[in-house]
C-alpha cells in the first residue's frame, strides 16, 4: 500500500487506530471568516467603493495548546558495560523485541586491529526482561580461530562499521532479519555500481580511503546481509548504495510506503545531516534525499550525528527520528525528537531535552545516542542508549569503552499536547475501528478534560461528558455513563476537546 497524504482531505482514516500527539496532522487548524453587521458571511472579492462594518469570526480554531517533548527516565546504571564484556560497545546496537525475547545485535572491534572504526564484527546478546543479558556461545561462525563466542557475522572483504539490524515481517522467511553497514569497496565494485546507477553515487564516498591506505579500497558503500533467524547470515554481493555514512545506519520496511527505507548520515553543505533512500527489494536503494539538516533554528555549532529512525511499537504510521545533536561547543551528544507523517517531511518537536545529561562521572555525563523504541515491562517504552562518560572525541582507552542503558517513558508519553490554562481544539473527522474512545492523559489537581462528538446527524455534547481527571494510560470516555460512540460502520466522527491544566498524550479506539 503506497500512501501519500498530499492533496488528501478529511475525513482521515487512522491506519493504526491510534493518534499520538507528535505533530498536528489530525488537529483541525480551524477556519476564519469575515462577516457583516448581521453575521452574514462576506466572501473575499475585490473591494467595493464602500464596505459595511466587518468582524472576524472563527470556527474550530485551536486555543491554548502546544506540543512538547517529555524527558525520558534514564537508568542510573547501565545494563551493559563494555568493561564487563571486554569489548568496545558502539552506539548501543539494535534491540529487537521478538516473540517475548529482547535480542541485541551490536558491533565490536577485532582484537589488535589498526582500524577500530571499521574493522568490526556483529555480536549477539539476548534478555528476557531487557535488564539481565546473556552473551551465548553460539558456535555459528569461526572467529579468531574459535567458535565459543557470540559473534554471528564477519563480513568478507568490506570491513564492518555503523550497522543497523532490523526484523522484516514483510520479506521471505529466509530473509526475516536484515542488517546494513558501511563497508569498503574495491575499484571494480565501485565501477560496476557506477555503470548501473550513476545517479546514486555519493562523491564523498568515492574520495574516502582506508586509514591504513589499503590499495584495494577505492571508496565506501552501504552493504547488506540477510538471515532467517538473526544468527546465520548471508552477505549480499553488491553494495546497496554508494554512500558515506560512518555512523548508525538504520533500515526498515515501511508498510505504509510499501518499500524498504534506509536512513544514512549525509554531509549536506559540509554539515552532518540525515538522508533517506528507498528500495523495492532490499537489493538497491535509490533516490537519496536530504530529510534533516541543521536549519536556521539550530545553533551554527551543531550537526545531526546519528539517524535514530524508529516508529511507535504499536503504530508504524507514527514515524520518529531520534537525531543525535553533536555540539562543537562542548563535544557532547544530545538526542532530539523529530516526527514525520511520511518519512520525508521531518520536523523537530519543541520542548525539553529528550535525554538530560547525567551528572559528572556518570555513564551518560556527555550524553548518548538513541535508536529503536521497544515495549518494556511495566507499561513503558524505551530505547537502549549508548552513553558516554567523556565527550565524543575525548581520548579514552580501548577496548572497554562504552556502556548502554535504558532511557524510557510511560507507554505512549514521548510528547504531549499541553494546555496550561483553559483550552479547546477539534480533530479532523476520523474513520477508525472500535466503539470506545480511550485517552492517555494527565491533569494537574485543578485540571480536567471533556470531549464532545459530532456524527453525521447526531452528537454527544461536551456538557454530558464525565469529567476526566487524574493520570491514566487507558481511560475510557463516557457520556452519561455510556461509552459506545453510536456510529455506523464507515461513518466518520469529529471530536472536540475542552481541557484545562492537562497533558493529552494519545487518543485511540477499541
Amino acid at each position: 500500500m503506497n500512501v501519500s497524504m498530499n492533496g488528501v482531505l478529511p475525513p482521515f482514516s487512522l491506519p493504526s487506530n491510534v493518534l499520538y500527539f507528535h505533530d498536528w496532522r489530525y488537529v483541525n487548524h480551524g477556519y476564519l471568516q469575515w462577516a457583516g453587521p448581521e453575521g452574514e458571511p462576506m466572501i473575499t472579492m475585490p473591494a467595493a467603493e464602500s464596505l459595511p462594518p466587518l468582524h472576524a469570526r472563527s470556527d474550530s480554531v485551536p486555543r491554548g495548546i502546544r506540543l512538547e517533548t517529555m524527558p525520558g527516565d534514564v537508568d542510573p546504571e547501565p545494563v551493559i558495560r563494555a568493561s564487563d564484556i571486554n569489548e568496545m560497545l558502539f552506539f548501543g546496537g539494535s534491540v529487537i523485541h521478538d516473540q517475548g525475547l529482547y535480542r541485541l545485535f551490536y558491533e565490536s572491534s577485532r582484537p589488535g586491529t589498526r582500524d577500530p572504526g571499521h574493522d568490526k564484527v556483529l555480536r549477539y546478546a539476548e534478555s528476557d526482561d531487557g535488564l539481565h543479558w546473556r552473551f551465548p556461545e553460539l558456535g555459528v561462525v569461526e572467529f579468531e580461530g574459535r567458535r565459543d563466542h557470540n559473534v554471528v557475522f564477519t563480513p568478507q572483504g568490506t570491513g564492518y562499521h555503523g550497522p543497523g539490524t532490523f526484523l522484516d515481517t514483510h520479506g521471505p522467511s529466509e530473509e526475516r532479519y536484515k542488517t546494513i553497514w558501511l563497508g569498503y569497496l574495491t575499484a571494480e565494485q565501485l565501477e560496476q555500481y557506477r555503470q548501473r546507477w550513476p545517479d546514486d553515487v555519493d562523491p564523498l564516498a568515492c574520495a574516502h580511503r582506508a586509514p591504513e591506505k589499503r590499495d584495494d579500497v577505492a571508496g565506501l558503500g552501504i552493504c547488506g546481509a540477510v538471515s532467517p533467524d538473526g544468527l546465520t547470515w548471508r552477505q549480499l554481493e553488491e553494495p546497496l548504495i554508494v554512500q558515506h555514512s560512518d555512523t548508525i545506519n538504520v533500515g526498515a520496511f515501511d508498510p505504509l510506503l510499501g518499500k524498504y527505507v534506509l536512513y544514512p548520515r549525509t554531509w549536506y553543505y559540509g554539515r552532518r545531516s540525515i538522508g533517506r533512500a528507498v528500495s523495492d527489494d532490499f537489493r538497491h536503494f535509490t533516490g537519496l534525499q536530504q530529510v534533516i539538516w541543521p536549519g536556521p533554528g539550530e545553533p551554527a555549532t551543531d550537526t545531526w550525528y546519528t539517524p535514530g529512525y524508529t516508529t511507535m511499537p504499536d503504530a508504524p504510521d507514527h514515524r520518529l527520528m531520534f537525531a543525535t545533536r553533536w555540539s562543537q561547543v562542548d563535544d557532547t551528544f544530545s538526542p532530539t525528537l523529530h516526527t514525520s507523517p511520511d518519512g520525508l517531511l521531518w520536523q523537530r518537536v519543541p520542548g525539553e531535552p529528550m535525554v538530560p545529561f547525567g551528572p559528572t562521572g556518570s555513564w551518560y555525563a556527555a550524553g548518548g545516542a538513541v535508536t529503536t523504541l521497544v515495549e518494556l515491562p511495566g507499561d513503558r517504552v524505551g530505547s537502549l542508549m549508548q552513553g558516554w562518560h567523556v565527550p565524543h572525541k575525548h581520548p579514552r582507552p580501548l577496548p572497554g569503552f562504552g556502556q548502554a542503558g535504558w532511557v524510557s517513558w510511560p507507554r505512549g508519553r514521548l510528547t504531549a499536547l499541553r494546555a496550561d490554562a483553559d483550552a479547546t481544539f477539534s480533530l479532523y473527522p476520523l474513520r477508525f475501528r472500535g466503539r470506545k474512545l480511550v485517552l492517555n492523559f494527565r491533569t494537574k489537581a485543578s485540571g480536567w478534560i471533556r470531549v464532545g462528538v459530532l456524527g453525521t446527524d447526531w452528537y454527544r455534547k461536551i456538557e454530558d461528558c464525565e469529567w476526566i481527571v487524574g493520570d491514566e494510560l487507558d481511560h475510557v470516555v463516557t457520556w452519561g455513563g455510556e461509552s459506545d460512540l453510536r456510529h455506523t460502520d464507515g461513518e466518520s466522527l469529529q471530536f472536540t476537546f475542552e481541557l484545562r491544566n492537562a497533558d493529552l498524550f494519545s487518543v485511540r479506539f477499541e
